[in-house]
């Protein structure tokens, strides 16, 4: 009986042992706070624009080193797009501008426009995005270009296809090389905006315009680099696409690249 009492003990603090060591395994690991890189990125929230801009200056500064820890904190921004506020922010700031915001009249253009650029102030989050895309166009980071195409797609103003964004920069100024990953998300655009969001399947016609789109900006980066690489996959989309808004895109990029081999 009391060999069997002891098996029993030691067979739990066996267990105990695995689930202890399966527990700290599935952990992250720790982030030292003395990394260099990581304190500059942190120093990107700063109310501060100098300690900003001496932060951006430091980061590139660190070349290499700082691309993953940097494709790191841009897909956490578009992945989890919780609120993200500068040092010294508090969260009772923005509850205050979003009340004003609520309570401004429906008629007041002016003031409504007001309230909202003080909630785009409070709130950093496209702020710290385009500060991350920058960084990773300027360090030439070639492995960011999943992580930028992500950006470039998510980027709010769906409305304005003819402006550029942060993200599309970057993407050009990496050039040749962020080709072949364009191309495939152009390949791809419906199929990725077809996939469900929260639980719901989006409609045809939000998959149809969330692709189109998604197309008419990296038909835009591919004209900017002007390869002539990317020319057939663009051509063959001219001619099977059926979405009216995108074609004008298409041939714009076409012969802004054919004019670059001349």
């Amino acid at each position: 009986m009391r060999v069997n009492v002891i098996r029993f003990i030691a067979a739990g603090i066996a267990l105990l042992g695995v689930a202890a060591y399966y527990s700290l395994a599935s952990r992250p690991a720790p982030v030292p706070q003395d990394d260099p890189v990581l304190d500059s990125i942190a120093h990107l929230s700063s109310r501060d624009e100098r300690v900003r801009q001496a932060a951006k200056d430091k980061i590139v500064q660190f070349g290499a080193t700082a691309t993953k820890p940097l494709i790191t904190f841009l897909e956490k921004l578009v992945r989890y797009p919780r609120n993200r506020y500068e040092s010294g922010t508090s969260e009772d700031e923005f509850d205050q501008a979003r009340e004003s915001a609520e309570r401004t009249s429906q008629s007041n253009t002016k003031q409504r426009r007001e309230a909202a650029g003080q909630l785009s102030t409070t709130v950093i989050n496209q702020r710290l995005k385009e500060d991350g895309c920058e960084l990773l166009g300027r360090l030439r980071a070639e492995a960011a270009v999943p992580a930028l195409i992500e950006a470039m797609e998510s980027w709010p103003g769906g409305d304005s296809w003819e402006n550029s964004n942060a993200a599309m920069d970057a993407l050009e100024k990496i050039g040749r090389t962020a080709i072949p990953d364009i191309l495939e998300a152009i390949e791809s655009a419906k199929l990725r905006a077809a996939r469900p969001q929260g639980g719901d399947h989006p409609s045809d016609f939000y998959v149809k315009a969330e692709a189109a789109k998604n197309q008419a900006r990296a038909s835009m980066v591919l004209a900017a680099i002007g390869d002539a690489s990317a020319s057939p996959a663009l051509e063959r989309l001219e001619k099977s696409t059926d979405s009216q808004w995108l074609v004008p895109y298409l041939r714009r990029a076409i012969v802004r690249i054919r004019a670059r081999q001349n």
